[in-house]
């Protein structure tokens, strides 16, 4: 994907960009397939250490609750290959003008008909591994998106805001809980400007980790599948004093080094 001048401007400039076209719908296809296997726990190829392989709690039909799967990637040689190829890699290091990006960590998301929302969030608190906030995060919808199937939704500007508390309702609240996160940051007199990711399958959004972002409720008749990947620039190192994961997924990693090992694969350049 060639990106103009004028969207790496505009990324810098909201914190957040969205694309009608991200993969292809080929891509599309196979990565939906992956994730159904993921929810129905059938992992083709599990990479994970030993230490953390485990059975995850599987998604049943007719359940009202937000699917989610983290380093699925680590599940599925198809969503290992997706996530780690070039085309994605070469938008992040394009926006974010870094010569070196390494994939941190995926999450996969099945947003069942009625499901509740996802409160507004930045990523950056969860991502306690970082040294700074130079990372990013690229959601891609694996099914079309209409203002009904709880699109992706962003504050505009929100990413120069200072780092926020986590929810208390992060994925089973309502209207009530969905600014809890953003209101105690909010700079005095910012008026939010809320921008929707209306986008086809294979389309999405790439935006800071201190974007304040989250989804209401899929009010539709149709569940809204999604993949998301949180990348490191060069300029993050690491901080290994409070690891978000099991230290084995550490392994050939060191203080202040980069943020990639077997498990988070440099995506930038292509080796």
């Amino acid at each position: 994907m060639d990106l103009t001048s004028e969207q790496v401007e505009q990324f810098k400039r909201d914190g957040f960009i969205i694309l009608d076209r991200i993969i292809s719908d080929e891509t599309v296809s196979r990565a939906r397939e992956a994730v159904e296997r993921c929810f129905s726990g059938e992992y083709g190829c599990d990479r994970r250490p030993a230490e953390v392989r485990r059975e995850l709690a599987r998604l049943e039909d007719g359940e009202a609750k937000i699917g989610q799967i983290v380093h699925g990637r680590l599940l599925d040689t198809d969503l290992w290959e997706i996530m780690g190829g070039p085309t994605i890699g070469r938008l992040i290091a394009g926006l974010t003008e870094s010569p070196l990006i390494s994939l941190t960590e995926d999450q996969l998301f099945k947003k069942p008909p009625h499901s509740p929302h996802v409160a507004m969030h930045q990523d950056y608190p969860y991502q306690t591994f970082a040294s700074n906030a130079d990372l990013t995060s690229c959601w891609i919808a694996l099914t079309d998106v209409t203002p009904e199937t709880s699109p992706l939704e962003y504050i505009r500007g929100s990413h120069t805001w200072p780092t926020a508390p986590f929810p208390s309702r992060f994925s089973d609240g309502g209207d009530d809980h969905y600014m809890e996160a953003a209101d105690p940051i909010r700079p005095d007199g910012w008026e939010d400007d809320l921008v929707q990711v209306i986008v086809p399958a294979g389309g999405g959004a790439v935006h800071h980790t201190k974007t304040m972002h989250g989804s209401r409720a899929n009010t539709s008749d149709g569940a809204r599948v999604a993949i998301a990947m949180h990348h490191a620039m060069e300029s993050c190192r690491l901080r290994t004093d409070n690891y978000p994961w099991h230290e084995s997924m550490w392994k050939g990693t060191r203080e202040g080094g980069l943020v990639a090992n077997e498990f988070m694969p440099v995506v930038y350049p292509v080796v």
